[in-house]
């Protein structure tokens, strides 16, 4: 099973506010988490697709939340 404290490392100047919230979660988000802020930012929609347990809840709230 794949944790998320696994994901890569962000960015040291990373500007989203969802980044500071995984890290107190001791957490790191994972890229496709980051895009899916980013694409709804921009006022994108789509589908999420990866594997059961990879975070795609988080993906998606967390645009809106942002």
């Amino acid at each position: 099973m794949t944790h998320m404290t696994e994901a890569p490392a962000a960015a040291v100047d990373d500007p989203c506010p969802l980044t500071d919230w995984f890290t107190l979660q001791g957490w790191m988000p994972w890229p496709f988490q980051k895009a899916a802020w980013q694409a709804f930012g921009e006022g994108h929609s789509g589908l999420i697709r990866v594997a059961t347990g990879s975070g795609k809840t988080y993906a998606a709230y967390g645009g809106p939340l942002a």
